[in-house]
């Protein structure tokens, strides 16, 4: 993961260091130590403009050079560069945390980019989308919890969770398998991640083919692409069926930035809303945390692997070519 950081953000974000509990709470202390810990050691990280830096913003910066363990650290003196607003990114899950008053080009940062930019009056609001620091991780899907608060039983509830992206790849055995199930689980997950991104992104859906009643691959895809001209999509697709000896076990939903996971397949609901799932777990991980970025990367690696030995050896069970830089770059 890497960061960019600007001298007069980071000077803000020390000035913003809460009192101890008991005078400052225990949830704001844990918002801000758990950003500090982030930038110390948990993302590859440029600090650029520092020259207006005090005393203490210079003894914090120093602290950051230490205790890094894999993470690097590096100062620049060249100010933040884009074009027209967009950015040349230095990889799919960068952070950027740059010294940007004006409302009106924070906005259109923010629109013309699948990636997280951070201003000084709302770095730890962001954090807290980055880190999902407020949010509960893991919510049952089952009938006994229907009604509960923390039940998941609408996927309207992906909002709560998603930012802005580029690349999305969705691993399910079985999404694809029952038509009817379709439009009230793959659409509205689709309609969801189509939402919490401005720009233009791929999706990859790796799929098993089948056994004795094998998907139509070309019909399967032609379908997708109807789906993305109903809803009016952003994205570009690739499907890829794997057959049974590479198949992929885990089922999840990765982006930039997000991880989502499911004990069975995302086929949660029917056409009325109801749960038929037999029972299992929605879980969901930021990729700022070391651990699920970690266990996201080799996932998505051995997932690349198997898309490359389906492209050299099945090339017809692989359809439209998008590029996907979560596949193109684990």
């Amino acid at each position: 993961m890497n960061t960019t950081l600007h001298g007069n953000i980071f000077s803000a974000f020390i000035a913003s260091q809460p009192e101890r509990i008991p005078l400052g709470t225990e949830y704001d202390n844990a918002r801000w130590n758990s950003l500090w810990e982030f930038l110390k050691s948990k993302t590859d990280l440029t600090v650029y403009e520092t020259n207006n830096l005090n005393d203490i913003d210079n003894v914090m910066l120093t602290q950051l050079s230490t205790g890094r363990g894999e993470t690097q650290i590096q100062y620049s003196d060249k100010p933040f560069s884009s074009h027209k607003f967009k950015i040349k990114c230095n990889g799919s899950s960068s952070v950027y945390c740059i010294d940007e008053t004006d409302p009106n080009n924070q906005k259109k940062y923010r629109s013309k980019n699948g990636y997280i930019f951070a201003f000084k009056d709302d770095l730890l609001a962001t954090w807290e989308q980055l880190s999902l620091l407020p949010l509960k991780l893991k919510h049952p899907v089952r009938k006994s919890v229907e009604q509960k608060s923390d039940g998941f039983t609408s996927w309207s509830k992906l909002a709560d969770y998603l930012t802005p992206f580029t690349d999305v790849v969705m691993i399910d055995n079985y999404i694809l398998n029952d038509p009817s199930l379709i439009p009230s689980n793959l659409e509205k997950i689709l309609e969801e991640l189509d939402k919490a991104t401005p720009v233009k992104y791929r999706l990859t859906i790796f799929t098993f083919e089948g056994g004795r009643d094998k998907l139509n691959g070309q019909a399967t895809y032609d379908s997708l692409k109807e789906i993305k001209q109903r809803l009016q999509l952003k994205c570009e697709i690739e499907l890829i069926l794997a057959n049974r000896a590479v198949k992929e076990h885990d089922r999840g939903i990765f982006t930039n930035y997000l991880t989502i996971r499911s004990g069975d397949s995302f086929n949660y609901f029917d056409s009325t809303g109801n749960i038929i799932t037999h029972g299992t777990d929605i879980t969901f991980g930021s990729m700022a945390n070391t651990d699920e970025r970690e266990a996201t990367m080799a996932t998505l690696a051995e997932v690349a692997d198997k898309r490359s030995e389906i492209i050299e050896k099945n090339s017809d069970l692989v359809f439209g070519d998008c590029k996907n830089q979560l596949l193109e770059n684990p």
